[in-house]
């Protein structure tokens, strides 16, 4: 979920990132291929399968959260055991994400667990809300693809480039960025008036 935030990759990006991708040293990682769990005519499986668009092919540097991230996955896979359990794919291993069997991880594997964290978070403010007389304040439903959208959103926030965050999500088509930049950007204006509430 670190990674996910602090890189904005699309969740089947994540899942078919293979260490070959990552270059630590240099910060950056390279986005070549995505994951996907999907029946083609062999019924439910995994594939590899090509990007999205031809701009989702991209080379995105590294913050320090999202290469820490991948250190800690890599020292967690070591001690867990699990590059000796890891199974190949079309061929192919080495991935950064694997489970605790070895098999890669899928996008909607992902979801489950944010699932859980809002279902548990919900069923514990509707007792609170009870026990304090009001209308609980409940978290939507939330996905693994919320975490790019969330992404996106923060990195508009800090103020980047709106051609520089277009390639980092990997979007074709600089209006989809500008719609998430501007709804940022008008939050942000939003939060600076709030400012000005006390002084007229």
């Amino acid at each position: 979920m670190v990674f996910a935030l602090s890189t904005g990759l699309r969740i089947g990006e994540i899942c078919g990132l293979r260490w070959e991708d990552v270059d630590l040293k240099g910060s950056v990682i390279h986005v070549r291929q995505q994951l996907i769990y999907k029946n083609l005519g062999e019924g439910q499986k995994y594939y590899i399968h090509p990007l999205k668009t031809e701009t989702s092919k991209r080379d995105i540097p590294l913050t320090e959260t999202a290469r820490k991230s991948l250190i800690k996955q890599r020292e967690l896979d070591f001690i867990l055991g699990r590059r000796s359990k890891e199974k190949s794919l079309e061929g192919k291993r080495n991935f950064v994400f694997i489970n605790s069997v070895g098999k890669q991880f899928t996008p909607q594997s992902l979801d489950h667990p944010l699932i859980n964290i809002v279902n548990t978070y919900n069923k514990r403010e509707c007792v609170i809300a009870e026990g304090e007389c009001r209308e609980p304040i409940l978290l939507p439903h939330i996905t693994a693809h919320i975490l790019r959208h969330t992404a996106c959103t923060r990195l508009a926030e800090a103020g980047i480039d709106p051609k520089a965050l277009q390639v980092i999500m990997g979007h074709s088509d600089i209006a989809t960025t500008m719609d998430i930049y501007n709804h940022a950007d008008y939050e942000r204006i939003q939060n600076e008036m709030k400012k000005a509430e006390n002084i007229i």
